[in-house]
């Protein structure tokens, strides 16, 4: 086994704690628009994906999570009035298309605005610098990229 150098612990420590910098940005600026990580995440992955008749299949894929989480989901936000969803009637009765609605759309752009005006904060505070600076290290550190 490879010895770890002193360094090398210094990068990875800054650049984890620049990525919870990141996360709390992210996250912070999520909640401006009402919204959860992954709520937002499967509005993101509809818009991504055009925003209208959306496979549920595909949502799925994207968020990686399974059938009962994301029907969870799905519903929260149906109640909430930012999706819409619609039975996919030439396939499996299970299969739904998603769209998003006029509303959903809004709230995807306010935490959008939000996730930008937070992570911009932390980037102004240095809370990214390592994150910025040190990616590529450790990415080669874990065995990606150029040695």
């Amino acid at each position: 086994m490879t010895r770890v150098a002193q360094r090398d612990y210094h990068v990875l420590a800054d650049f984890r704690r620049s990525l919870r910098a990141l996360n709390r940005a992210v996250d912070e600026g999520v909640r401006v628009a009402g919204l959860t990580l992954p709520q937002q995440g499967v509005l993101l992955s509809l818009r991504a994906r055009g925003g209208k008749d959306v496979p549920l299949a595909l949502v799925r894929k994207d968020m990686l999570m399974d059938d009962a989480t994301t029907a969870d989901l799905l519903a929260r936000l149906g109640q909430r009035g930012l999706v819409a969803r619609r039975v996919a009637l030439r396939r499996d009765r299970r299969a739904a298309d998603i769209s998003l609605t006029a509303r959903g759309r809004a709230a995807l752009d306010r935490s959008m605005l939000g996730v930008r005006d937070r992570i911009q904060r932390a980037a102004r505070e240095g809370e990214l610098d390592a994150l910025r600076r040190d990616v590529s290290a450790y990415l080669r550190f874990y065995g990606i990229g150029e040695p």
